[in-house]
Parts: structure tokens; C-alpha cells; sequence
């Protein structure tokens, strides 16, 4: 561990907080706890998204036809 609130080297473990400061603050904690929280969902999120492209890659042919449909472009 790097940090206060970091990923461990096991997958999909995350810890929170200070398990040897005995004098750590109720507040620090709900503190560290809301921060682990957003970092587990953007962990989340890349791994979404990642799934996503390994099964939709993104080809020149995707682009152009987006922009067709976001832009109203005639075929």
C-alpha cells in the first residue's frame, strides 16, 4: 500500500482507513471510507468500459457512421 486509501495487490481488494492509529478520528474514517467508495466505482466504471471496447472496437467505419447519426448526415 501507497496511500491512506489505495488498491491493494490482490484483485479487487480495496482497504479504508488506518488499522494502527488507535487515536484516528470517527470523521477521518467516514472520510477515507467515502473516498475508497468513489475510487471502487471508478474502478468499476474502466472495467465497464474496457468490456465495452473488447467487444465493440473502434474502427474509422464506427466513426463515421456516429457522426452520420449524431450530425443527421446523409449516407
Amino acid at each position: 500500500m501507497t496511500g491512506r486509501v489505495t488498491g491493494v495487490e490482490v484483485i479487487d481488494v480495496w482497504v479504508a482507513g488506518n488499522v494502527r492509529g488507535h487515536r484516528a478520528q470517527a470523521i477521518d474514517a467516514a472520510a477515507q471510507g467515502g473516498q475508497t467508495g468513489a475510487m471502487i466505482n471508478i474502478d468499476l466504471v474502466y472495467e465497464d468500459v474496457r468490456e465495452a471496447v473488447a467487444l465493440h472496437p473502434f474502427t474509422p467505419e464506427l466513426e463515421r457512421e456516429v457522426a452520420e447519426r449524431v450530425l443527421g448526415l446523409p449516407k
